[in-house]
């Protein structure tokens, strides 16, 4: 239970440090306004202990896979934080794999207004919105300023997949690729591929994104 008593700087600040340990992050929650108004800590710091509770407790609403309580946690996330890169995305990603595709389809497009952000482009293509051809007219608005984004590209190509639009696919799919090669990519094109009974394609890609996938492998073992 929340100690809420405590004026003293120091004990506000060890309370924290005990919360933190104990992963107590909503006794952590109810705890931020009085270090704020005490001010236990400068504002950096107070910045990533806001982030660190509110990312901690919406991993624990994704984990219970139940919609109400992930929206109803994300509705006490600060406004201000809301614009977080990394909370926003842990946010639609867990909207997704609960297949609130339209939701989060919505979301991501919302932020992309605001900030462009590969890491939101690459989840606005796992989002299967239940209307595939605005979203592919709203990503297809991202080209201008990003004709060469290897993410945005494969987010097409994702969504035009979707929409059996196979020549546009491919030829996103080819263009990311061209620009930067990721995994992804080449597992994409070649599953299209052999959708469409192209087998020795299919399977070329397929080798081609093996050997990038040992390749990043290798090096992230070397530089650990």
């Amino acid at each position: 239970m929340l100690f809420r008593s405590p004026k003293h700087s120091h004990v506000l600040f060890l309370l924290s440090q005990l919360y933190q340990q104990l992963k107590s992050w909503g006794d952590l929650q109810e705890l931020l306004p009085v270090l704020r108004k005490q001010h236990v800590l400068d504002e950096d710091a107070l910045l990533v202990l806001e982030k660190t509770v509110y990312l901690e407790l919406l991993k624990i609403a994704a984990k219970q896979n139940k919609a109400d309580n992930l929206n109803a946690q994300w509705q006490r996330v600060p406004k201000t934080l809301r614009l977080d890169i990394e909370l926003l995305s842990h946010y639609a990603s867990s909207l997704i794999q609960q297949q609130l595709f339209d939701d989060a389809e919505s979301i991501l497009k919302d932020a992309l207004k605001r900030q462009w952000n590969s890491t939101l482009v690459y989840l606005y293509g796992l989002a299967e919105s239940s209307y595939p051809e605005k979203q592919l007219s709203t990503a297809e608005s991202w080209l201008k300023g990003h004709e060469t984004n290897a993410t945005l590209l494969l987010t097409l190509g994702r969504i035009c997949t979707r929409q059996k639009l196979w020549g546009k696919a491919r030829s996103f799919f080819e263009t990311s690729l061209h620009s930067t090669p990721i995994v992804e990519t080449y597992e994409e094109l070649a599953r299209m591929l052999e959708k469409l009974e192209e087998p020795d394609m299919a399977a070329a890609y397929f080798r081609e994104g093996l050997k990038l996938a040992a390749k990043e492998q290798r090096e992230r073992i070397e530089s650990a």
